[in-house]
């Protein structure tokens, strides 16, 4: 199922493609057998974003944390680019776990697919 939200479309992956994603991922490795990453897996939510898009920009606000399933991002701080992101990549971490503003910008270089953990 794929629902237009404005500047992202809304995909449905099944729980099983989500939860094999999510247990691949260091960040999740310590849970991949708990009931935690189950659930976490039930309530991500799926979006896509366009080539060239910026999905944050620095100073923003930020309560969320993405998971890029699919795509490449780069990463960057003005003009100058810190990293470039590949699938399995996680970003907004600092944003969702200490409540600041965003530290640097994220923009797509592809087209991406991405699951979204909110703060709450």
């Amino acid at each position: 199922m794929v629902t237009d939200t404005g500047d992202r479309t809304t995909l449905t992956l099944s729980v099983a493609d989500r939860l094999n994603f999510l247990t691949k991922l260091v960040i999740f490795q310590d849970l991949a057998q708990t009931e935690f990453i189950e659930q976490l897996a039930t309530h991500l939510e799926e979006v896509q974003f366009p080539a060239d898009h910026t999905i944050f920009a620095q100073g923003d606000r930020g309560d969320l944390l993405y998971i890029l399933f699919s795509g490449r991002v780069k990463v960057h701080f003005d003009d100058v680019q810190l990293a470039e992101l590949t699938p399995g990549s996680y970003f907004g971490e600092m944003a969702i776990f200490e409540s600041r503003p965003r530290s640097a910008s994220v923009t797509t270089l592809e087209p991406c697919q991405c699951l979204v953990l909110t703060q709450e």
